[in-house]
């Protein structure tokens, strides 16, 4: 397995060499602190991109071979200029695939704040695997063939929760493990499918966000986390962050991929799961613990979410 981390400010010479993550600042004279890790499984790569910029800058994305790129922001808004040809426009918690046959491309910051980005490289090969079951990527395969950057679809995509836990669990998993290398090139295969199966919905299903907006969807899901023993009703909910019940679904079938209250309810089975698996509580105390009243209605909702009795989770007490 090759890991190779970065860390310092931008500009500085040690992001420099061929085949690895080159931040160029802006001359504001001004630097900006940048970590990047790359990691090599069998057929794929992972980059992790952190930023704290203070002014815009540039990071430039370099490779000895054409790749197919997976870009996930997980945090804030990035602009992907994909070898000055086209522009992709990637907001918080948003995905798009591109083809890079130059093996360089940039990613621009926009503003000031802090910025985290995980990009994905597959082999071109990957496409004709896929086309048969994905028609969507045959934008790809025209820039393959004529050798042009491509991109997949005008408007990048929302990255689903699911998306997000996923990549999570890659970051966490333990890199020194033997296994890491397979690992990796198993959840970067589930990732990009599950970003493809995004795109098989129509453009027009999709809503352009301000990020004012975007704030309310977050404070929305702040407050369903923060409150998921005694939830506010929705009612409640509207008041308390001032926006439309419209929007607000809206913003959750697309950022989240369920509604929101299918989110609480999501969010209180992954919630009861870590603490069964944690071992300290038995399954009543657990049902309590997350917004539960008695046992039976924990149990009927944790299987209808997992398809398994949360007595059978590895660690939980009176396991079956």
């Amino acid at each position: 397995m090759q890991t190779r981390s970065y860390h310092g400010k931008a500009g500085a010479s040690f992001c420099n060499p061929p085949g690895y993550l080159r931040p160029v600042p802006e001359n504001t004279g001004e630097d900006s602190p940048v970590s990047i890790k790359r990691t090599t499984g069998v057929d794929t790569e992972i980059i992790h991109v952190v930023a704290d910029v203070t002014n815009t800058k540039c990071i430039t994305v370099l490779n000895d071979r054409p790749v197919i790129g997976l870009y996930v922001v997980i945090k804030n808004s990035v602009t992907i200029n994909l070898l000055h040809h086209s522009r992709i426009h990637l907001n918080e918690h948003a995905t798009n695939v591109l083809y890079d046959p130059a093996g360089k491309h940039d990613i621009v910051f926009p503003g000031k704040g802090n910025y985290e980005v995980v990009i994905f490289h597959f082999p071109v090969t990957y496409v004709h695997r896929l086309m048969e079951f994905y028609p969507e990527l045959r934008t790809l395969q025209t820039g393959i063939d004529s050798a042009r950057p491509a991109v997949l679809g005008e408007k990048s995509r929302f990255a689903v929760m699911d998306i997000i836990e996923t990549i999570n669990e890659l970051l966490q998993y333990p890199q020194g493990d033997d296994d890491f290398r397979i690992f990796l090139d198993t959840r970067a295969q589930e990732i990009l499918l599950r970003t493809l199966r995004t795109f098989k919905k129509p453009v027009h299903q999709y809503k352009e966000f301000s990020p004012e907006e975007l704030e309310k969807i977050y404070q929305a899901k702040q407050i369903l986390e923060e409150n998921y023993q005694d939830p506010p009703n929705y009612s409640e909910l509207l008041h308390r962050i001032k926006w439309n019940k419209k929007y607000l679904n809206w913003g959750f079938q697309q950022i989240y991929d369920t509604t929101v209250y299918g989110y609480l309810f999501r969010f209180r089975m992954q919630k009861a799961k870590a603490l069964l698996e944690a071992g300290k509580m038995d399954v009543l105390s657990v049902a309590l613990e997350v917004g539960y009243k008695d046992q039976s209605a924990f149990t009927r909702a944790f299987k209808t979410f997992y398809e398994y009795l949360p007595s059978a989770v590895k660690g939980s007490r009176h396991r079956k």
